[in-house]
C-alpha cells in the first residue's frame, strides 16, 4: 500500500491557487500573533462525517456532497494544523469560529499580526437540499453562512488579512476584494482529508503555490449569462435548461461578450517568477473541413419493451423482505403515480446528431494532433516551484467547421 496521507497532502497543496498576494504577505514569516476566524477553519461539532453523504455545509469544507462523497477516516482541519505550526516556533493562536460573532471578531482582529478568514460555499448532487441550496444547486455565487460579513469585519480591523476559500465553484468577492487590508486570497478548493496540513505547507512556504483556477470567477452572477440564471426554487420541480449557449460557457462566454472577470480561467500566482522562452518548434497539421463526417455506429443499442405496465404490477411482492440500502424496481403504493411526466415541448422531436459523436471516444478527428509546440520555461526567482503552461488555440477564420 502506498503512503496515502502523503499523496493526499501533496495533491491538495499543489492544487491551491494563489489569487492575490499584495506586498508579498505570503509566505508567512513566522508571525507571533495569528487570528483564525470562521466556521470553515475547524471540524463541525458532529465531526468530519457530519450529515449523510456530506449533504450540508457544517465546519470546514473538504468535499462536496452526493453519491460521490467520501466518508473520512480522518480530516485534518486548518485550525489544528495552523495551531501546531505556530506553536512550534513560539507564536500564539486566537480563534473565533462563529461567523456571526462580528463584534467579538472585530475586537480580536485589532490585536493580531495576521488574520486568517475562512469562508466557503458548498453544493452537490440533486437529491439533497440544504438551507437555500435546492437539489444541490446554489441559488447564488455568494460565500455561504455570512462569509462576506466575516471578511469585511476582519479587513476593517486587521492590517494583514488573508482570505482562505474552500468552495465547490466560483464565489463572488466584490464586497471585499478591493479592501486594501485584504492582502492575500488562497483558493483551496475541496482539499480532502489532509486539508489543514496542505494549507500550512503553502501558507508558510514549504510548498510553492502552482495551482490554477479551473473556472472563471466573475464579478456578478449575471456575468455568466442566461444559463446561470436557471435555478431550482420552491415553485418548480425541475428547471428547464436548453443549453442554448453551445460552447460559449465559462471563459468562452466572457470572451464572446467582452466581460472582464475578476479572475480568469487558468489564473494563479506564485511565490517565484518564470520566464517563457520563444516557441522553438511549431509543427502544424493541415486543417481540413473539421471535424470529419460522423462515423456510422459500429452497433445499435438494444430496444426494450416500452409498454407501461398496470400500476398493480409494479408493487412490491407480498411478504418481500427488504435489505437495507438496496434499491428495488417496485413501488410501495400506486398513490404516488401522478400520470404522464410533463416533458418540455419538443422533447420527442428527432434531433440532429452531433458531428463530434460516433464511435467509442467520439469522432476520431477529436484526437487529431493539430499543433505540436516546444518551448523552455525557466524559474527566474529564488524559490523552487512548478509552473503550469497553458496554450489556447482557435481555428483560423477561414476554416470550414462542419
Amino acid at each position: 500500500m502506498g503512503d496515502h496521507p502523503k499523496l493526499a497532502r501533496k495533491i491538495a497543496a499543489e492544487a491551491i491557487a494563489l489569487l492575490k498576494n499584495d506586498q508579498g504577505i505570503l509566505p508567512l514569516k513566522k508571525p507571533l500573533k495569528i487570528g483564525v476566524y470562521g466556521e470553515d477553519a475547524a471540524l463541525a461539532p458532529g465531526g468530519a462525517n457530519v450529515c449523510p453523504d456530506r449533504g450540508c455545509n457544517q465546519g470546514t469544507l473538504a468535499v462536496g456532497w452526493g453519491s460521490g462523497a467520501t466518508d473520512f477516516d480522518y480530516l485534518v482541519d486548518p485550525l489544528s494544523a495552523i495551531k501546531k505550526k505556530v506553536e512550534s516556533y513560539g507564536g500564539t493562536i486566537t480563534s473565533i469560529l462563529q461567523n456571526n460573532q462580528i463584534r467579538k471578531i472585530s475586537e480580536s482582529a485589532k490585536k493580531q499580526d495576521i488574520c486568517l478568514a475562512f469562508i466557503n460555499a458548498d453544493a452537490g448532487e440533486g437529491y439533497i437540499s440544504w438551507e437555500d441550496v435546492r437539489q444541490g444547486d446554489r441559488p447564488n455565487l455568494n460565500a455561504q453562512k455570512g462569509g462576506d460579513k466575516l471578511v469585511l469585519a476582519l479587513s476593517r480591523n486587521c492590517e494583514n488579512t488573508v482570505v482562505v476559500v474552500h468552495s465547490a465553484g466560483p464565489v463572488i468577492m466584490e464586497k471585499w476584494i478591493q479592501q486594501h487590508q485584504v492582502r492575500s486570497i488562497i483558493w483551496a478548493h475541496l482539499p480532502g482529508m489532509e486539508s489543514g496540513n496542505a494549507l500550512v505547507d503553502v501558507l508558510w512556504g514549504d510548498v510553492n503555490p502552482s495551482g490554477k483556477l479551473p473556472y472563471t470567477i466573475g464579478k456578478s452572477l449575471s456575468d455568466y449569462g442566461p444559463g446561470a440564471q436557471i435555478l431550482y426554487d420552491d415553485r418548480t420541480s425541475q428547471p428547464q435548461q436548453d443549453f442554448s449557449d453551445g460552447i460559449f460557457v465559462d471563459y468562452r462566454h466572457f470572451d464572446k461578450e467582452e466581460i472582464e472577470p475578476r479572475y480568469e480561467f487558468g489564473f494563479g500566482l506564485s511565490y517565484t517568477t518564470f520566464s517563457y522562452g520563444p516557441l522553438s518548434k511549431i509543427i502544424k497539421a493541415p486543417i481540413t473541413p473539421y471535424p470529419a463526417r460522423r462515423y456510422p455506429p459500429e452497433s445499435l443499442p438494444p430496444v426494450y419493451n416500452s409498454t407501461v405496465p398496470e400500476p398493480s404490477e409494479v408493487l412490491f411482492p407480498r411478504r418481500f423482505k427488504k435489505i437495507n440500502r438496496m434499491i428495488y424496481p417496485w413501488l410501495e403504493s400506486t398513490n404516488i403515480i401522478k400520470g404522464p411526466y410533463p416533458y418540455p415541448d419538443g422533447y420527442t422531436n428527432q434531433q440532429t446528431l452531433s458531428e463530434a459523436g460516433g464511435a467509442e471516444g467520439g469522432n476520431p478527428s477529436l484526437w487529431d494532433v493539430l499543433v505540436d509546440i516546444t518551448l523552455t520555461i525557466k524559474n527566474t526567482g529564488n524559490v523552487a516551484g512548478a509552473e503550469v503552461a497553458q496554450l489556447y488555440l482557435e481555428f483560423p477564420q477561414n476554416t470550414q467547421i462542419r
